[in-house]
């Protein structure tokens, strides 16, 4: 029997819920225990979300940094010569279609992709998650280029930014390059 497949209607926005950042999971599911954050009308506010539209989150507040990493669990979760990330505080995003994810871990880190369509969603480090650039509305502008020692390309991009050979030591925040 060839039955049509219908696509799960995507859940409303009273079922949003914040994440709970404080322990990796495979999924994100509503919570009525903790209030959605309310968008705001002024920049900087971020949208976005996996290339299906089941995860969607928005983000309130400036990123703490914004890098092309060029190490290789970076290269290899988004199968990119680099990868172009915002790390933004736990606190400041809100997961307005929590979808399922799975997740891989690299550098002590769970990275999160979307189980309906394989998009690299974000990453759960300690103190902020790490976005994907590519999924942000506005993207932000790359300040740095690190681990620039594991680059593939043989020549980067000619943008003036600073290149860093490793990682930061301390907690990556932009004002400590």
């Amino acid at each position: 029997e060839n039955t049509p497949r219908t696509e799960e209607p995507a859940p409303k926005a009273a079922e949003a819920a914040p994440i709970q950042p404080d322990k990796p999971r495979a999924s994100l599911p509503p919570t009525s225990s903790q209030p959605r954050a309310e968008p705001s009308l002024t920049p900087p506010h971020f949208r976005g979300g996996c290339a299906c539209g089941k995860i969607q989150y928005e983000i309130l507040g400036k990123p703490l940094f914004t890098a092309n990493c060029h190490c290789w669990q970076c290269r290899r979760t988004c199968a990119a010569p680099m990868f172009w990330g915002a790390g933004f505080s736990k606190e400041s995003v809100c997961f307005t279609f929590p979808g399922e994810t799975r997740f891989h871990v690299a550098k002590d880190h769970p990275r999160h992709f979307c189980v309906s369509c394989g998009a690299y969603v974000y990453g759960d480090w300690e103190e902020y998650f790490v976005i994907p650039c590519v999924n942000l509305e506005p993207q932000p502008q790359a300040q740095f280029h690190i681990f620039t020692s594991e680059a593939v390309m043989r020549k980067l991009p000619n943008d003036s930014l600073p290149r860093y050979t490793e990682g930061p030591k301390s907690k990556l925040k932009s004002d400590e390059f």
